[in-house]
């Protein structure tokens, strides 16, 4: 294989609009990855579907997809191992099971996906070659064919690297030739013994440090809390400003972005950005101008950054700055930004209901995420969605594999009498909503999600995890909470993610709730009915922090608690 060849590129395009685009794209080389076609990528994707639209076809003559910017073309094959990324393939895409849980028309043709997950794919029935896209569950009609829609791409490229939006990709940085044998750059400035010894120690000295922000977080929460949920009130006035000046329209998307050399520059503020409908792909993207303050983690950033620079020196090992660079900037997504998403996801819920969030002009669809500006690396905080229909979200959980993540806007609704078994509802908000003998039974994920307010009278919860679940004022009268667990902090020598807060039974109704065997640590009954709540003596005894009159009301069980975690239904599991 080998990357795009901008000659036969030009041969293909001599002249007009593509041409200036084949220009361009040889200029931005770094910041994409094209893949060279072939006489045989082209006869596979052409024997995949008949009617495909004659710009398209001439494109795959020279391109066998790749990375388009932000934008992932997809390819005949991975390349798996060949270059050190990994492409999205057409078979794996244009399969009939994975079309149908996309809800795409039946006879689509998916080219490219966006940083947002979202599709790109003609309508081979229509055969107008038209370029069609797929907007979280939506499908738009672009009024564009293939060759106007990629010169968009690479215009909003454009914009986005001149803001620097787009970083340059490092593979392409690292390749010193563009051959059939894909070369690549030895740094020889380094030792591969010592870096080895120093990735080893640098690990270890990442996994103390992690232990140490975690215990900061948890010991400072309400402090910080208060301070996120300022800055968003700030935020949120400045939007409104913004919208009442006709500077920004309609907002599908609200994010907390940070860019990447500016957190290798050490300078930890990020910058709250908005969006209209399509997200990255929308012409509207405006930059607020007001930053939130993330120093308090990344003080522990720069603490370990220090560090390894010591190691280094203290070994005297030859290692490149940029190796050391690597390892920092691997630390910020998989580690150290994971607590600015915790922070801002418990910190947000206060302030949805508030007059500043509630004025500001929304569509129906409406997220608001963290993470690095432009990349597919951002986390959701908060959800609104106000076309959502349980029918259509019942045969969605029901079509999808159970081990994808819904952590999508739930409330209001009545889900009374379902199965939602075995789902992964990991920070779903179901605020407000009707579960009354909902069977979440089997290992439903339930950990982070929000059921303030709602209604889980009789509902079977057995055997769930809901570790900083928020259940504040919600009714789980006669629920069977058995074998479930809600635990804070593991014992582990390893950080692995960030501990849980407490699970908050705050004014709920547990009357007649069934905890035996249930492993919760620390949880918050402040307020709650507990008349008839069932607890097996030795887990609970001393571990419950309620009042003597809810003492008196509940009824403590004296089997062993580990005589009931051997019960069928976890042996079962």
């Amino acid at each position: 294989m080998s990357f795009i060849d901008y000659q036969a590129l030009k041969n293909a395009y001599p002249d007009g609009n593509m041409a200036e685009a084949a220009t361009t794209l040889q200029a931005l080389d770094p910041y994409h990855c094209l893949i060279a076609a072939t006489p045989q990528t082209t006869a596979k994707i052409k024997k995949m579907a008949s009617s495909l639209p004659p710009d398209f076809l001439k494109w795959i003559e020279v391109c066998d997809g790749g990375m388009l910017f932000n934008t992932t073309m997809y390819c005949t094959e991975s390349y798996e191992g060949k270059i050190g990324v990994t492409f999205s393939v057409y078979e794996e895409a244009n399969g009939l099971k994975t079309q149908k849980e996309i809800g795409l028309p039946k006879n689509s043709f998916i080219f490219a996906e966006s940083i947002g997950n979202d599709y790109f794919f003609f309508d081979l029935e229509k055969n107008d070659s038209k370029v069609y896209s797929w907007y979280h569950g939506d499908t738009v009609e672009n009024n564009k064919n293939f060759n106007e829609w990629l010169l968009e791409q690479i215009s909003t490229a454009l914009e986005n690297i001149e803001n620097k939006n787009i970083q340059p990709l490092g593979i392409k940085l690292l390749v010193i030739g563009n051959s059939d044998e894909t070369k690549i750059a030895v740094d020889t400035s380094s030792d591969d013994s010592h870096i080895a010894d120093f990735l080893e120690q640098a690990e270890k000295i990442r996994n103390d440090i992690l232990f140490k922000v975690d215990d900061f977080y948890f010991e400072n929460f309400p402090r910080l809390s208060a301070d996120f949920k300022e800055n968003f009130r700030q935020a949120c006035e400045v939007i409104l400003q913004l919208q009442k000046e006709g500077k920004a329209g309609e907002l599908g998307f609200a994010e907390y972005a940070f860019k990447r050399e500016d957190i290798l520059a050490r300078n930890y503020n990020v910058e709250m950005w908005v969006y209209g409908r399509l997200y990255w792909e929308d012409k509207m993207q405006v930059p607020t101008g007001h930053f939130l303050d993330i120093s308090p983690f990344f003080q522990y950033f720069d603490e370990l950054w220090d560090e390894l620079s010591a190691l280094v020196k203290q070994n005297a090992w030859k290692v490149n700055a940029d190796v050391i660079k690597e390892f920092m900037w691997d630390s910020v997504h998989d580690y150290f930004y994971l607590f600015v998403v915790d922070l801002g996801y418990y910190s947000i819920v206060d302030c949805i209901d508030k007059d500043y969030f509630v004025a500001i002009k929304k569509r129906p669809r409406f997220e608001i995420w963290t993470g690095e500006l432009g990349e597919n690396t951002k986390s959701p905080i908060h959800k609104i969605n106000l076309d959502k229909d349980r029918d259509k979200l019942l045969k969605q959980f029901k079509k999808k594999h159970k081990s994808e993540n819904r952590d999508g806007d739930y409330t209001n609704l009545d889900f009374s009498g379902t199965d939602l078994s075995g789902i992964d509802f990991m920070y779903a908000d179901f605020r407000y909503s009707v579960l009354k003998g909902v069977n979440f039974y089997k290992r439903a994920q339930l950990s982070g999600a929000r059921f303030a307010g709602a209604n889980l009278e009789n509902a079977n919860l057995r055997v769930t995890s809901y570790s900083g679940a928020d259940f504040t004022g919600a009714n789980l009268r006669n629920a069977d909470l058995k074998h479930s667990f809600a635990l804070c902090k593991q014992p582990v020598a390893k950080w692995g993610s960030i501990g849980f807060f407490p699970v908050s039974f705050r004014n709920a109704d547990l009357r007649g709730a069934n905890f035996i065997g249930a492993a919760i640590e620390k949880a918050d009954f402040t307020g709650a009915l507990m008349d008839g709540a069932n607890f097996n003596r030795d887990w609970w005894e001393g571990r419950l922090d309620l009042t003597q009159e809810q003492l008196s009301s509940i009824i403590f069980v004296d089997n062993k608690y580990s005589e009931f975690v051997k019960k069928e239904d976890l042996e079962n599991d």
